[in-house]
C-alpha cells in the first residue's frame, strides 16, 4: 500500500475528538486508538459514503487501503511479544437488545479487529455505563476510570464501539530525576504548579499545520 496515512488521520481524529470535547479541557489520545475505531464505523459503510470517508481518513486510499492498513495495527499488538514494554489494545462492540447488525459485517470486523460484539440494554444506562467502564478499567490496568456516564448515554443511543489502549515502557534516553523542577503548567483551566522533566538530547520533531508542533520522544 502506498497511499498516506498517519498524519491526515490522525488530524480527522483530533478535529472529530475536539467537535465532543469542550475546547476549554485539555486531554491525553491514542492516536492509532481513535483512528482504529473510525476504521471500523468505515468498514460498515459503502458506496459513495465510504469513498468519501476513506479520501477523509487517508487521502488517496481506497476502501481496503483503509481496511489493511488498521488492521495489520490492530492483529499486530494482539500477537506482539516485545520485551520491555506492555501494549495491550481491545476492540468492543456493545449493541443495544433492538438492533441488528448484517452478518457480514459482523464476521469482518471479527476478523479483521479482532473485535469483541456484545449485547447490551442501552435503556438501563446505569448498568451499560457501569459495564463499558468498568471493562476499559481493567483493558488499562486501572489507567482510566468511569469513562462513560450515565448521563453520557442518549435516549436514541443504539451502540457503542470502544477501543482502549494500555501501553507501559521505558524512555530510550531515561530524564534525570535529579533534573526534574516544578514549574508552571499552562493549561486549559489555568496555571498551576507540576513537576517538569528535563533532559539533554537530540529529539526529532515535526511542525504540521493540523496537528501543531510534535516531539518524538522514543522508547526502548
Amino acid at each position: 500500500m502506498v497511499c498516506p496515512t498517519s498524519i491526515l488521520s490522525a488530524s480527522l481524529a483530533i478535529f472529530l475528538l475536539r467537535l465532543s470535547s469542550p475546547p476549554s479541557e485539555s486531554f491525553v489520545f491514542s492516536p492509532l486508538s481513535l483512528n482504529t475505531a473510525l476504521a471500523i464505523i468505515h468498514d460498515g459503510a459503502s458506496g459513495v459514503t465510504q469513498s468519501e470517508f476513506s479520501s477523509s481518513m487517508n487521502s488517496g486510499c481506497t476502501p481496503s487501503d483503509v481496511t489493511e492498513f488498521y488492521s495489520s495495527f490492530a492483529l499486530s499488538i494482539l500477537s506482539s511479544n516485545a520485551t520491555g514494554v506492555t501494549l495491550n489494545s481491545v476492540n468492543r462492540f456493545y449493541v443495544n437488545n433492538s438492533m441488528k447488525l448484517k452478518y457480514d459485517y459482523k464476521t469482518h470486523i471479527q476478523r479483521y479487529y479482532a473485535i469483541n460484539i456484545l449485547r447490551t440494554n442501552l435503556r438501563n444506562k446505569a448498568e451499560a455505563a457501569r459495564n463499558m467502564s468498568q471493562f476499559v478499567e481493567e483493558a488499562t490496568n486501572g489507567k482510566i476510570r468511569d469513562v462513560i456516564k450515565e448521563g453520557g448515554i442518549s435516549d436514541e443511543a443504539v451502540a457503542f464501539l470502544i477501543n482502549a489502549v494500555h501501553f507501559l515502557g521505558k524512555w530510550k534516553l531515561p530524564f534525570d530525576s535529579y533534573l526534574t523542577k516544578e514549574r508552571t503548567f499552562q493549561g486549559a483551566r489555568g496555571d498551576r504548579k507540576i513537576a517538569f522533566m528535563s533532559g539533554y538530547a537530540k529529539f526529532r520533531v515535526n511542525e504540521n499545520s493540523g496537528l501543531g508542533t510534535m516531539l518524538i520522544v522514543p522508547y526502548q
